[in-house]
């Protein structure tokens, strides 16, 4: 330092500015920075979450009622092509079997979560070889959502 005329020090500067001694902070993020851009992302994805979940949950129900009507399509598909009665029965709270009357050869699930809430006409449906059909409705639901499929005489399959 050089000393002026006056009682308070002049510091000479260096051809950047700087004051010698003084640190330059390189690029990049401090700690406290880093810390707040990660509290930021949290709070913005904690609130996503909740949407997520009930988006997933419409999925599964419409893959539930898509997965019903497909297997009410195969058993008039059936008895047409055979020229013998098929029938559709609900088996569990989210299980049904389909095949010729009384030998019900396929199985099926509901995805994960999806049950059957209400059926119409005994829990089953049946198929004449021509193609007609018993009318019957299928609520299946998820949690407070539900869908229903119903199938009239004509083996017309409606999904509300």
């Amino acid at each position: 330092m050089v000393e002026t005329s006056s009682t308070a020090p002049v510091r000479h500067r260096t051809h950047d500015g700087i004051a010698p001694g003084c640190v330059r902070r390189s690029g990049g993020w401090s700690l406290l920075e880093c810390l707040a851009g990660l509290a930021v992302v949290a709070i913005v994805l904690g609130a996503a979450v909740p949407s997520v979940s009930g988006a997933l949950a419409v999925v599964r129900l419409r893959s539930g009622v898509v997965q019903l009507g497909a297997a009410l399509e195969r058993v008039r598909a059936g008895a047409l092509a055979e020229g013998r009665s098929f029938e559709l029965r609900v088996v569990g709270p989210d299980a049904f079997e389909l095949g010729p009357v009384g030998d019900w050869t396929v199985r099926e699930r509901l995805p994960r979560g999806v049950v059957f809430a209400a059926v119409t006409s005994g829990g089953s449906v049946r198929v004449s070889r021509s193609g007609v059909a018993e009318n019957a409705t299928f609520t299946v639901s998820l949690g407070d959502r539900e869908r229903r499929v119903t199938v009239n005489q004509r083996g017309r399959i409606t999904v509300d």
